[in-house]
């Protein structure tokens, strides 16, 4: 439970917000809790606050609620008190009282095998596969690099398996949405817009291109964080920022940030590979057959990426 909740601490990218957690007494609400504190930076021993009611911890960066003392009509008058709170609430017990405006719901309950636990997020704007589509068909993305990002997209699902087997929480639609949208402007990053090794546009491609690069400039993933944006979805963008892997303010620092990148760079346009694969066509396409310090340096960043996400080994 303590390594969970560590876990979803490394999916939260909106703050304030607030996560309920339900379920019996003894199912391991307050340990989930522990982990959650760890993972974002609490650094003080995390306790029940059940006769406290509230606690707050690290320069209010984490609220701590327990509801189970109180009747449904108290819980209703304690939350009406409290204040606005600029970090994350964890309420315990939140079914003693109804209309509070959550982010993600925990539900936690006991199986013949040990604990079953429900997530449900409501905390991130999920781009429809039909907008994401538009987009690509207005921006004239190539069709190889769509074949590209729908295979991204078939092995971050793949990824996100084994992540949640783990128990390891992740937003999977979340993470199928920025596979989609990784490579959507990935044309700003050609050079002179004239394409790459298998693709040559038109001239009216040319011309949307030059459009957006000057509206949303480059390197392609920057570029497509500022249309995630511009277009009400800061969350994906974060997500779709960091999908290279390597190098200055391109470095994963969330679970799913690390699914795509890694799961980016197991496939070749439309085929999966492996990483090796991967960094051998690299030095193929891009370096003549020759592998660059910062070409190796980036290979061993997503093998400890690999290693992170699969510490079991590759199961795929």
């Amino acid at each position: 439970m303590r390594k969970i909740g560590i876990s979803l601490a490394r999916i939260v990218y909106r703050i304030p917000g607030t996560i309920v957690l339900r379920g019996e007494l003894g199912a391991g609400k307050t340990t989930f809790v522990q982990g959650f504190a760890k993972g974002i930076g609490v650094q003080d021993g995390v306790t029940s606050p059940t006769y406290a009611l509230e606690q707050r911890y690290g320069d209010d960066i984490l609220s701590h609620i327990d509801l189970y003392r109180l009747s449904s009509i108290q819980a209703a008058e304690f939350m009406r008190t409290l204040d606005p709170f600029p970090g994350i609430r964890v309420i315990e017990w939140s079914d003693r009282t109804q209309g509070i405006e959550t982010d993600i719901e925990i539900e936690i309950s006991e199986t013949n095998n040990g604990r079953r636990i429900v997530m449900t997020f409501s905390d991130i704007e999920i781009p429809s596969d039909a907008q994401i589509e538009t987009w690509m068909k207005n921006v004239m993305l190539p069709e190889h690099i769509q074949r590209h990002v729908q295979k991204v997209a078939d092995i971050c699902d793949t990824v996100a398996d084994h992540l949640l087997i783990q128990g390891r929480p992740v937003r999977k639609k979340a993470l199928r949405s920025a596979a989609l949208t990784h490579d959507l402007l990935r044309f700003v990053d050609f050079a002179s817009l004239i394409g790459d090794d298998v693709f040559t546009p038109s001239v009216k491609q040319t011309g949307v291109w030059t459009k957006n690069k000057e509206m949303y400039g480059t390197p392609h993933e920057a570029a497509a964080e500022k249309f995630l944006i511009q277009h009400g979805h800061p969350e994906i963008g974060r997500i779709v920022r960091t999908h290279r892997g390597h190098g200055t303010n391109s470095m994963p620092e969330t679970l799913e940030q690390y699914a795509l990148a890694y799961s980016d760079k197991r496939a070749v346009i439309d085929k999966a590979v492996t990483l090796d694969e991967r960094f051998d066509d690299f030095i193929i396409r891009y370096s003549k057959g020759k592998e660059s310090d910062t070409a190796k340096e980036w290979r061993a960043e997503m093998k400890r990426i690999e290693t992170f996400l699969f510490p079991d080994g590759v199961p795929f």
